[in-house]
């Protein structure tokens, strides 16, 4: 089987976890799971997740500087998914193969969110929304911190968690509201 990466170079199999068979390619070192290899994995006894250290990044490759990758297996293109939860990487998946292609680390950081029994959900509309939705509250976060000093924010998420499960909360924010509007 040839690298989604380096397609001249055969890809030789190994054991990432007991009993998990992927295919390597010896040049970049990433790895290509086909899918009946994982779903047989999922059934069996696996291995306890080791934490990783805290300074950990996995290897991963600018989308930018990397063309659409070819399913080994099948000769069509792989889509690429986030992963979120706190990894900042998109993993490649064949709609074709079931086939899923990880750079060097990524298989390392999933196991460190608990993710890598769970690749499958990766692909999913829903899983994809909620990721979607946590990039979107990041980024109105670090808005936030830009526009307020540190005292500003303070107060605000201090309100904020006042007022998330006060009874007469829907009072209050029009409260607050009229008040903005006569400034």
């Amino acid at each position: 089987m040839r690298s989604p990466i380096h397609r001249e170079i055969q890809m030789t199999t190994e054991l990432i976890e007991p009993g998990l068979m992927v295919y390597q390619c010896p040049k970049s070192k990433g790895i290509w799971i086909p899918i009946y290899s994982y779903l047989e994995w999922l059934q069996k006894e696996r291995a306890p997740i080791k934490p990783l250290p805290e300074n950990y990044q996995p290897e991963t490759v600018s989308d930018i500087d990397r063309p659409a990758l070819i399913c080994p297996e099948s000769g069509s293109i792989l889509t690429r998914y986030r992963v979120g939860h706190g990894l900042d990487f998109k993993i490649d998946h064949s709609y074709v193969s079931g086939g899923i292609w990880l750079d060097p680390g990524e298989w390392e950081a999933l196991k460190s969110k608990g993710l890598h029994d769970h690749l499958t959900m990766i692909f999913t509309a829903q899983y994809q929304h909620k990721v979607r939705d946590e990039a979107a509250a990041t980024r109105h976060r670090n808005f936030l911190e830009e526009r307020l000093d540190a005292n500003a924010l303070s107060k605000m998420d201090e309100f904020c968690a006042w007022i998330k499960d006060h009874p007469e909360r829907h009072l209050i924010v029009r409260e607050v509201i009229d008040a903005a509007r006569e400034l």
